[in-house]
């Protein structure tokens, strides 16, 4: 997991006040304004959420960056209907090991960067 949260694991305690915050106004746009009030604090709630998602993306690579073993190599492959991770080993002879996604993508990614840390 990465120190700013997750894409779908345990967000960081700065989001978590944000998004109570968010609520916080919700509520009381709700009391205040109607509906006009409360479909505008929605709106900012769904920006603040798309642009955390974004963050913790980028936090998960550069994680890998700095944490994976030196010459292992991490590719992340989507198509219809898959997603997976292969994890590539120093010496060059193909994939070392392959990891589906079943879960969330930050949970294989992290599988594979142990997998690697746990052989180099």
């Amino acid at each position: 997991m990465t120190e700013g949260g997750s894409m779908h694991g345990t967000p960081s305690a700065a989001q978590l006040a944000h998004a109570v915050e968010l609520l916080r106004q919700i509520q009381e746009r709700a009391l205040n304004l109607g509906f006009d009030g409360v479909k505008e604090a929605l709106e900012a709630l769904e920006r603040h959420t798309a642009s955390a998602t974004q963050f913790s993306l980028n936090e998960l690579a550069n994680k890998v960056a700095r944490e994976i073993p030196e010459g292992w190599w991490i590719d992340i492959g989507i198509e219809q209907g898959y997603c997976g991770v292969s994890l590539y080993n120093p010496d060059g002879f193909g994939v070392a090991e392959e990891f589906a996604v079943d879960g969330t993508l930050e949970d294989a990614v992290n599988a594979a960067l142990q997998y690697a840390k746990e052989r180099a």
